[in-house]
């Protein structure tokens, strides 16, 4: 059985781009997750809208806490993102992640990102494969 708590711990405190910009994993339990962002003027576009990468990222974040969850490693290599209404006025991204389908090699997680107002932002169709291999902070 894996650690749901370690790995949320691992996932918030790891060196990494996620973190960079102040994505949080907040929720995980086995195929689905919660992350948080929250959205400072460094992470807007010039339009005050935040980034679309903010957008992508936390979605990929999530799907991949979901992948973290098996204790495999794994990799995106795809995605379907669609942007459906500019976060203009956003204090906040939250994104939901839960797992459509898992398999021996791919999983298939939707994605969905809300504001603090629970405006839907975006949503994401996210394919990960697993790498065959244990997530080493997990040891």
């Amino acid at each position: 059985m894996i650690d749901l708590q370690k790995v949320m711990d691992s996932r918030n405190n790891a060196h990494s781009f996620r973190n960079l910009i102040g994505i949080r994993l907040v929720e995980l339990k086995e195929g689905e997750a919660r992350c948080e962002l929250k959205i400072t003027s460094w992470l807007e576009n010039q339009i005050h809208s935040v980034a679309g990468g903010c957008h992508y990222a936390i979605a990929d974040s999530a799907a991949g806490a979901v992948c973290a969850a098996t204790g495999i490693k794994a990799t995106t290599v795809s995605a379907d993102f669609h942007y459906l209404r500019p976060g203009i006025r956003c204090e906040k991204l939250i994104c939901t992640a839960k797992e459509i389908k898992h398999g021996k090699r791919l999983s298939v997680i939707s994605t969905e990102i809300r504001d603090q107002d629970d405006r839907l932002l975006s949503t994401g169709i996210f394919t990960f494969a697993y790498l065959n291999e244990p997530i080493d902070y997990l040891d």
